[in-house]
């Protein structure tokens, strides 16, 4: 009854304008915030609040908008087991107060003034060296510049600070029973280990430089001016300029670099390994093929049990030249940042030289640990990079691999691009494994779109919406390049042989009605065969017939009662069966080619028939929310993450 009426009179008298509770959010974890906001006078705390206003609502900090997203998720934590909300309050107050204790000790509550862990003084080894990081080139200005360095102490306190609040509102081991500093100490170096090298070292923004092949030196050194980087993609831009740099004579078959066509790039021919990739010659010894019997591919790279820290400390050394860093993708880079952060995080906590970290290799067989592909598989994993939660009681708790329902910074998550991708080129950007770079905490709300940043290997640090136009422009490119071979097909020709076996390009005008381009030009209609199940060179990316459609709006499928008049694809490249057609040009008419059909079918005459390009959206590229046809034994969309998981 008090909880009742202290709701009430919150709803009518505001509690500093708080309200009724946001969609979402239960009235009884509703009262938990506003009551624990107000009984600790945060609408009142510069660090929470910076402006007038609501006491609870208006000039909220990102500080203030971490501590809400904390109380509401340890509000609802504690009323699973506990109804009564007076007794939830006097907990979560109690926890919150806990939190801000560790912050000050930790990483000081004054971000002008932080702690030790910030300024890289606290002990030993320290997180990176910002005199060295911050001069990401070999003409940067040394020393650093004062101010540059205080503003990046400034972030490294804000993700620090982001780390711990969500940490502590989520992963449960924090609290089990009590708060456990030594977790929480893991948890942040191992997350900010992971955020500091992408930011630092990896970024394109701030650490690419111009690379300049020289044909006489056609493996090295190369030069682009880079001081602090370890890891490059194994391909370039193909443009006239890098082919005139690298030679004629070191592109082509059985040479250093192969074209690929469909990507646009310069593919490393010659991999120490496989899939055209290379690891750094000091590091190379560390990592070698993977055994089939616990890969099931040829891709990735192995480590060897014996390796230990030495073949981190050799993977993540960089290097001026560009001959010497690692050639591998983004998964790869991402499995080595976390090996390399989990050893990181063991120093740190445990002060053990090394010990933990190695031993959690050397017991194992070749395959237990390595560069590979680490989410979105099926069934059990036994892995070091995989869910713990299938591995026997003996082995130590290291990674956290799968559906998320909350992101934290620092996760390393996927971003789906569309099946088109995989139709449409060979490249290597079917999916981006990325990392959580940036986030602002909505307590009312989970988070994804908009209000988080990924990076990944190869990429700047983008939103959502960002990455999805990416994608999408590069994907808009790669259908330009299949309108450009269309419209060179000779008269007559119904299919052209394109990417994967059974998605050819397909020339089809379903009433046979002359049409017109863009460009005024006499066109028939090309369309790309979309197939519902995979072929022998297109696995894994296959949807089946509803969610293939569901994602690609424009596609159509072929007319199962047409009228007399009606003309269906051509069974050149597979005929209509098992497939839609992905339109390369679309009726400048209302609602495209499903519009035209429709009118047409329903015995409407048409008198225009100009087409205009069809400009893929990124809207339709499914981002963070894995379809369940992407992971083998899903039975439902999430968000899938790996991401570090750490004892008391």
């Amino acid at each position: 009854m008090l909880a009742a009426l202290v709701l009430c009179a919150l709803i009518f008298s505001g509690c500093g304008g708080a309200g009724a509770p946001p969609n979402g959010v239960a009235p009884g974890v509703f009262l938990v915030v506003t009551v624990v906001w107000k009984r600790r006078s945060m609408g009142d705390d510069h660090l929470l609040r910076d402006g007038p206003g609501d006491t609870f609502k208006d000039f909220v900090t990102d500080f203030g908008n971490h501590v809400k997203f904390f109380i509401r998720w340890r509000a609802e934590a504690h009323l699973r087991t506990e109804s009564n909300t007076d007794k939830v309050t006097d907990a979560v107050v109690a926890e919150y107060d806990k939190v801000r204790a560790y912050v000050a000790a930790t990483i000081g509550l004054d971000p002008g003034n932080p702690s030790g862990l910030i300024k890289g003084t606290d002990k030993s080894p320290p997180h990176l060296d910002l005199n060295d990081v911050l001069r990401p080139m070999t003409n940067s200005p040394n020393p650093v510049n004062q101010s540059t360095k205080l503003t990046q102490e400034l972030k490294r306190w804000n993700r620090a600070n982001s780390i711990i609040w969500r940490a502590a509102a989520i992963e449960p081991r924090v609290w089990d029973p009590d708060f456990s500093s030594a977790a929480m100490n893991e948890l942040v170096d191992r997350r900010l280990r992971i955020l500091e090298r992408l930011w630092y070292q990896i970024d394109e923004a701030t650490t690419r430089g111009t690379l300049v092949p020289e044909a006489s030196k056609p493996t090295g050194p190369w030069s682009d001016g880079a001081r602090v980087r370890m890891f490059e993609y194994p391909e370039l831009e193909d443009t006239p300029a890098m082919r005139q740099a690298i030679g004629a004579a070191n592109i082509g078959p059985g040479q250093i670099w192969r074209e690929e066509p469909t990507a646009g790039t310069l593919n490393y021919a010659q991999s120490n390994v496989s899939w055209g990739t290379r690891i750094r010659a000091a590091a190379a010894p560390s990592f070698s093929a993977p055994p089939p019997a616990w890969w099931g591919s040829d891709y990735g790279y192995a480590m060897e049990p014996t390796s230990g820290a030495q073949a981190i400390d050799a993977l993540f050394t960089p290097s001026e030249n560009f001959w010497d860093r690692s050639w591998i993708y983004c998964d790869e880079v991402l499995a080595a940042l976390h090996l390399e952060s989990l050893r990181f995080g063991k120093l740190r906590r445990l002060q053990d030289g090394d010990l933990s970290f190695n031993s959690a290799l050397t017991s194992h067989p070749l395959g237990w640990a390595g560069l590979r592909p680490i989410i979105g598989g099926g069934g059990p994993d036994l892995r070091l990079l995989a869910d713990d939660d299938v591995k026997p009681p003996s082995e130590p708790r290291l990674f956290s691999n799968g559906p998320v329902g909350h992101i934290q910074l620092g996760d390393h998550v996927v971003f789906w691009n569309s099946i088109m991708y995989g139709l449409l080129s060979n490249g290597a950007w079917s999916l981006e494994n990325a990392v959580v770079v940036d986030l602002t905490s909505d307590w009312s709300s989970n988070d994804y779109g908009d209000g988080i940043s990924l990076m990944g290997h190869g990429t700047t640090a983008k939103s959502d919406g960002d990455f999805r136009q990416q994608l999408a422009g590069e994907l808009n490119t790669m259908i330009g390049r299949a309108r450009t071979a269309a419209k060179a097909a000779p008269p007559g020709t119904d299919e052209i042989p394109w990417v994967r076996q059974g998605a050819p390009l397909v020339r089809w005008a379903p009433y046979g009605e002359p049409w017109i381009d863009e460009n005024g030009q006499p066109r028939s209609p090309w369309w790309l065969r979309i197939p519902y199940e995979p072929t022998a060179n297109w696995v894994g990316r296959a949807l089946g017939r509803e969610a293939t459609l569901h994602t690609l709006p424009d596609a159509v499928e072929a007319d199962s009662s047409p009228p007399a008049d009606y003309t269906p694809p051509p069974a050149a490249g597979g005929g209509p069966v098992g497939a839609c057609y992905f339109p390369l040009w679309v009726p400048a008419q209302n609602n495209g080619w499903k519009g035209y059909l429709q009118r047409r079918k329903a015995g409407q005459a048409t008198t225009s028939f100009h087409l205009e390009k069809n400009v893929f959206a990124g809207r339709n590229i499914p981002g963070l929310v894995a379809p369940v046809e992407f992971v083998p034994g899903a039975q439902s969309q999430h968000v899938y993450a790996a991401r570090p998981y750490v004892t008391r």
